[in-house]
């Protein structure tokens, strides 16, 4: 079997190495007393993220390079954590379902392609994407944008997803998927792929400020695995297990 790895998952630096790396965390003597608490809050949700992961048993903490620097101004790390706790925890609301999220992320991250120059293939989200009943064929269709692979109800997401992306979304296009989804849950479908294309810039913002570098090479070998059969999904709902409740969200 193929052992997936923490550090291909969730790619990031222990605590001790951020503190000699080129961004470490503000003093938390240089905050005020709201951005000291919001900063604890992102740092837990962080651990909880990373912990969710099973690659990650028994490893040591390391923070994403993404909140990295989001930290640097705790206020903007809440903003996108906020969006982020929204947006995984649809399921559990009866909005969009966990597959339906991971159909939208990786389609997004395949047409990021023409604002970045390649496509990005997070790890973790083919993990996930497979644990939440996505077949890997289904995800390699979606990087290499076979769409007419997808099954029909497939297809009309990834498709939708593509014209939201590209600046070409129609007033039939929205109707049936509300005709699907229903109007409120359509609406928040869109708003999430837009919030994921402004996601995936910034993790890729959040990299090169610290001098790396997103690619695809470990999320092309994780979907390998899956279309070899040599390697376990997540649980269905490893990426939305960690979401905080609606009430400590909202403290």
């Amino acid at each position: 079997m193929y052992q997936l790895k923490g550090e291909d998952l969730i790619p990031g630096l222990t605590m001790a190495e951020i503190e000699k790396s080129r961004l470490p965390l503000p003093d938390r003597e240089s905050l005020d007393d709201e951005e000291r608490a919001i900063f604890d809050d992102v740092l837990a949700r962080s651990k909880r993220f990373f912990e969710s992961v099973p690659a990650n048993a028994g490893q040591e903490y390391r923070l994403t390079p993404y909140f990295q620097g989001l930290l640097q101004s705790p206020r903007v790390a809440r903003l996108w954590s906020s969006f982020g706790d929204y947006y995984q925890a649809a399921e559990k609301r009866g909005s969009f379902t966990n597959r339906d999220r991971e159909l939208a992320e990786l389609t997004v991250g395949m047409l990021l392609k023409a604002l970045l120059g390649a496509r990005y293939l997070a790890p973790i989200h083919v993990a996930d994407a497979v644990g939440v009943g996505l077949a890997a064929s289904d995800v390699q269709a979606i990087y290499e944008e076979r769409f007419d692979a997808l099954s029909p109800a497939d297809r009309q997401l990834a498709e939708y997803v593509r014209a939201t992306v590209q600046g070409q979304l129609t007033p039939e296009l929205f109707d049936a998927l509300a005709e699907r989804m229903g109007r409120k849950t359509a609406i928040e479908y869109t708003s999430y792929i837009c919030y994921r294309v402004g996601g995936m810039l910034g993790v890729r913002a959040m990299w090169r400020i610290q001098g790396r570098e997103t690619n695809s090479k470990r999320g092309e070998q994780v979907l390998q695995a899956y279309l070899d059969g040599t390697a376990d999904p997540h649980p269905y709902d490893r990426a939305n297990s960690w979401v905080a409740s609606p009430q400590k969200q909202n403290r």
